[in-house]
């Protein structure tokens, strides 16, 4: 078996990387060296196994356009009455792509899934609640632990979404926290050992890449400026890899605006996440080029070598636009 061990030059620092450690050094040969000593200690069969991760975001769960169960039971606070709501036929689409895309990791097996914010759809204050099944954060957060659950991975990272979605209240606390804990409770119930975490923003070391994650990125309605704010994240990236301020990082994942992105330059990815949420009535008034896409991202490499980023969409009929057929076909 064969293993890179040619140093890694950090742009815009002067240093070269040990591909195998992390350490950086001024001179490529002292580089090379510490990777030499370090392949000598490290066991080959494992920088030979891939890493993989998982990459999903936008569930809006709690919106009648987002992801859901079949089945669901929301306690009617004022009546004490618990009521049974049946998803929709667009959301049991959206929720059969959900079982295939659990079934794929079935057979996947990451080591790591990143649910990257706006897991639930929120209080919907600008409408008063009326675009949701329920505008109980606990009970969209529920339901959404339930569907994280069903992914055959015991590591989660959790980011904290947008205020809009996130927060309970205009300024109040955001739900993630609950989210955790209501996954790590639910993993726990199925008899594994969760790993689940939260952050607003994050720098993921994982098998010797760094990723910087979080939610939000610009967004624009000009296809051809899609990729605009993901490249400029990616060259603010590029000038911030001195190690006082984010360091190297070989990944940015971004969320939020429901399209599938992925983009490389130099020595840096960058993933804009596809979402879980239909096309509504916001989207309605955006206009046709807010189509969403759904689906999800997944990233493998091994040690030493280059990230291989694969994605599946799955092409939804849009259930915002109703078809009329006068022609009985």
């Amino acid at each position: 078996m064969t293993m890179s061990i040619k140093p890694k030059r950090l742009l815009g620092t002067g240093k070269f990387e040990c591909p195998l450690c992390g350490r950086l050094f001024a001179d490529r040969g002292e580089a090379k060296k510490c990777a030499i000593n370090c392949a000598d200690k490290v066991d080959l069969s494992l920088t030979e196994q891939e890493t993989k991760v998982l990459l999903i975001s936008d569930l809006h769960c709690g919106s009648y356009a987002g992801l859901m169960p079949p089945e669901v039971k929301l306690t009617d606070t004022p009546r004490g009455a618990v009521l049974t709501h049946t998803s929709s036929n667009a959301q049991a689409m959206l929720y059969d792509a959900w079982c295939e895309m659990v079934d794929d990791m079935s057979d996947y097996k990451p080591d790591l899934v990143i649910v990257n914010g706006d897991i639930v759809d929120g209080m919907n204050q600008a409408d008063g609640g009326v675009h949701t099944i329920t505008n109980d954060m606990y009970a969209q957060a529920d339901m959404a632990a339930d569907l994280l659950s069903m992914i055959p991975c015991n590591c989660f990272l959790i980011t904290i979404g947008s205020g809009y979605h996130s927060r309970m209240g205009r300024n109040g606390a955001p739900i993630e926290p609950y989210i955790a804990d209501a996954l790590t409770k639910a993993i726990q119930s199925k008899g594994r050992n969760p790993n689940v975490t939260f952050s607003s923003e994050a720098i993921v070391k994982l098998n010797g890449k760094r990723f910087h994650v979080t939610h939000t990125v610009g967004h624009t309605n000009n296809y051809q400026y899609r990729s605009t704010a993901l490249m400029r994240d990616m060259t603010n990236m590029l000038l911030n890899w001195p190690t006082h301020k984010f360091g190297h990082v070989d990944a940015i994942i971004r969320g939020h605006v429901h399209f599938f992105i992925n983009v490389r330059m130099a020595d840096i990815e960058g993933i804009i996440t596809p979402c879980w949420k239909l096309r509504d009535s916001f989207c309605t008034k955006i206009g046709l080029n807010s189509q969403p896409d759904i689906g999800y991202v997944t990233m493998d490499w091994k040690r030493g070598g280059d990230i291989k980023v694969n994605k599946r969409l799955f092409h939804l009929p849009d259930t915002a636009c109703r078809t009329v057929d006068y022609d009985g076909e």
